[in-house]
């Protein structure tokens, strides 16, 4: 036990282990005492109060944010009876873009907007080998467009090619008069640069605000930040691409789905940015994020796309 080991502390023929042991003894019985289960403390408790109450979802909800314990709330919300308190349920406005004609007209409304908040679905987390699937756009809260490029449905429900929605866009991208906003735009840059586009003018970028608001946090994720901010869930992309091994790409989903979910993506973003310059200028962080953090996303995109020579010698 213990006790005879601590005794024969001496007679230890490892030296690390005789030094521990001598100079351990406080600590081993402060553990002892802590680990220790008291059996005899008096605790006055009445039937009644086992009763099973209903919970208070909100607050419980608002802590469980606080603590970014987000997969709890979804349990909570379950165990109440009622999955739809305090989520906010928009009508949404969401469009796809099929026809070249349709996608002439969105370039008009695109290029008269104070901000364009856009998101790319592709096949890869790995911006330099992902290839696109389709674009989303949004310049209104609760509206939204998508331009898909790949879907399992395309030969029967034809649309537009790569080729065509790149040269309708480029001008778009790179014109500097347009501001755009993005979720980790930074990722959005990389894949467009591959194909020859560089956007202009970045104007905001959501999950770095949030960062630069909240450095502790341990998730930047949108679905995290809308249910924070807007109070309203987002489609999981595991409910449109599953998981593990019988995960599929993004270019397998069928198009109503995908649509609704890329749409949605931008649609966000777009509230959020409006909601996190706010808090920005109210925390005194506007200055920093605009003058140091937002001009080194293109700076880092270029670095991260050129990569760095070695000398193997």
């Amino acid at each position: 036990n213990i006790e005879t080991i601590l005794d024969h502390a001496d007679e230890a023929k490892n030296k690390r282990v005789r030094e521990g042991l001598q100079n351990g003894k406080d600590l081993v019985n402060l553990s002892r005492e802590l680990v220790t289960i008291h059996c005899d403390v008096p605790i006055e408790f009445h039937v009644e109060e086992f009763i099973r109450s209903e919970m208070d979802i909100e607050t419980l909800t608002n802590d469980f944010q606080d603590l970014e314990m987000y997969s709890l709330i979804n349990q909570a919300e379950e165990l109440s009876g009622n999955e739809n308190v305090v989520i906010e349920q928009p009508v949404k406005q969401y469009h796809t873009i099929l026809k070249q004609k349709k996608l002439v007209l969105l370039v008009q409304r695109l290029n008269n907007s104070d901000l364009i908040s856009f998101d790319l679905e592709t096949t890869s987390v790995m911006p330099l080998e992902a290839e696109i699937v389709g674009f989303s756009f949004s310049i209104r809260a609760n509206e939204g467009y998508y331009i898909p490029v790949e879907y399992p449905e395309k030969d029967v429900n034809p649309g537009l090619s790569l080729d065509i929605v790149l040269q309708e866009l480029k001008p778009i991208f790179e014109n500097n008069s347009n501001r755009f906003c993005g979720q980790n735009i930074k990722y959005d840059a990389l894949v467009l640069s591959r194909y020859d586009i560089h956007i202009a003018n970045i104007f905001f970028d959501t999950m770095l605000a949030e960062y630069m608001l909240h450095p502790e946090k341990n998730s930047y994720k949108l679905d995290y930040l809308s249910l924070d901010y807007l109070k309203y869930r987002m489609i999981p992309i595991d409910d449109l691409i599953g998981t593990g091994l019988h995960q599929k790409s993004m270019a397998e989903v069928p198009l109503v789905d995908i649509s609704y979910y890329a749409v949605e993506d931008a649609d966000v973003t777009y509230q959020l940015s409006a909601i996190l310059q706010a808090k920005l200028q109210k925390e005194n962080l506007s200055k920093p994020y605009n003058e140091i953090d937002l001009p080194l996303i293109p700076v880092l995109a270029e670095i991260e796309k050129n990569g760095i020579y070695l000398d193997m010698d």
